[in-house]
């Protein structure tokens, strides 16, 4: 499979760290879900799409999207 530089290369610790982050924030429905079904369960691009209804392309702009959510969301968290 295609490595992802966004999640491979990140310690275990960090992992983690992202993944109690996606279960505690609110995103999207959409999005949300992308993002779990990536980051938590692991599925293959064209599964989430074939899952989903939409076209990998779309699951992708959506995944780019929840992510920055995601950032945005825990940057303002943290600066509260």
């Amino acid at each position: 499979t295609k490595k992802d530089p966004f999640t491979d290369d990140i310690i275990p610790f960090e992992k983690k760290a992202w993944k109690k982050a996606i279960l505690g924030e609110q995103l999207p429905d959409t999005c949300g879900i992308i993002l779990k079904m990536r980051q938590l369960e692991h599925r293959e691009l064209s599964e989430r799409a074939t899952l989903l209804g939409i076209t990998q392309s779309s699951v992708s702009t959506l995944l780019t999207r929840a992510r920055h959510q995601l950032l945005e969301q825990l940057k303002r968290r943290n600066q509260q």
